[in-house]
């Protein structure tokens, strides 16, 4: 999927409608998705977290972004399994922000990939005998190297059978 903001207004109406809100339909889409597919269970879903896990704000502006601790949970329950951090509001809370986000992340089961101001953040699952990468990037604080980032995808490319590439250009 796409970015997935949880803070701000959101937050708000998380609070007013309760429940699995904004995710109310993900299990309906995931049904649909098996269904289309053809498959019983679908291994993977991933998106762009766009915004930090932290329990307390450290930083403050109009677009500074904190998401409470239960939606690690959340994320979990409605069916998520991986989720990229290269994005531009991963360091709002700071780089304290991102360990802590990584922290509830794990605490909930989930995995994570990438990191803002690097092409480390690489994460590789394997399932029916295919290994399926995924890559996180963020061109939008931290300008791609192309040339160090296309060594780095030719690099993993070797390494599995299907890589994917998120790059978060904001």
């Amino acid at each position: 999927t796409g970015d997935i903001m949880l803070g701000r207004y959101i937050a708000t109406l998380r609070e007013r409608n309760g429940g699995d809100f904004p995710f109310t339909y993900m299990p309906d889409l995931i049904a649909w998705a098996k269904s289309e597919l053809g498959v019983e269970k679908i291994d993977i879903i991933a998106a762009n977290l766009e915004g930090p896990i932290v329990e307390n704000q450290l930083a403050y502006g109009d677009m500074v972004f904190r998401f409470d601790p239960e939606v690690s949970t959340l994320l979990k329950k409605v069916g998520f399994t991986t989720l990229q951090l290269a994005n531009n509001h991963t360091y709002n809370q700071k780089k304290a922000g991102l360990t802590e986000t990584q922290e509830w992340l794990e605490k909930a089961g989930l995995d994570y990939f990438g990191e803002p101001d690097s092409s480390s953040g690489f994460i590789a699952y394997e399932i029916n005998r295919q290994k399926i990468g995924f890559l996180g990037l963020d061109d939008v604080d931290y300008k791609i190297d192309e040339t160090a980032v296309e060594n780095r995808i030719k690099e993993l490319d070797s390494q599995v059978d299907f890589l994917i590439i998120g790059i978060h250009w904001g």
